[in-house]
């Protein structure tokens, strides 16, 4: 089931670490921003073509279920422009062309960093939203 903050729900992170789940979600209520989790791919698919309010989503390619390839290249199928960030499992060159092939929009590799994480995410936001100019 998701945790829905109450915070603007503008970020999707669909990931089976819980621990990347809890350090995101600090940093981002820092700033003021709201965070939808889940720890499979159905249900990030689901989110991700129902709310109109996620603008980013985080996908993993671990997750069970559809892993963050699949989700993403069901909801491309779908006509979802939302920015698309793939978290590899490891940095190859087989899974950076994987990510691409799906249309994701950056992707990182694990282990991650929650703050490096959180400057992506913010490049996006600030890009695609006016509202998120001055985070």
């Amino acid at each position: 089931m998701a945790e829905n903050s109450v915070l603007v729900q503008s970020i999707l992170l669909a990931t089976p670490d819980k621990s990347v789940c809890k350090q995101l979600a600090t940093v981002l209520s820092q700033a003021g921003l709201g965070l939808v989790v889940t720890h499979n791919g159905e249900e990030a698919y689901r989110l991700a073509m129902d709310s109109k309010e996620i603008r980013i989503m985080v996908l993993d390619t671990d997750l069970p279920g559809l892993n963050g390839y699949e989700v993403t290249s069901r909801i491309r199928k779908e006509g979802n422009p939302g920015i698309v960030i793939i978290l590899l499992a490891w940095f190859s060159i087989e899974s950076l062309e994987m990510a691409l092939a799906v249309e994701c929009n950056e992707y990182i590799a694990k282990p991650l960093v929650a703050k490096e994480l959180f400057e992506i995410i913010l490049k996006w936001l600030k890009a695609s939203a006016p509202e998120y100019k001055n985070i």
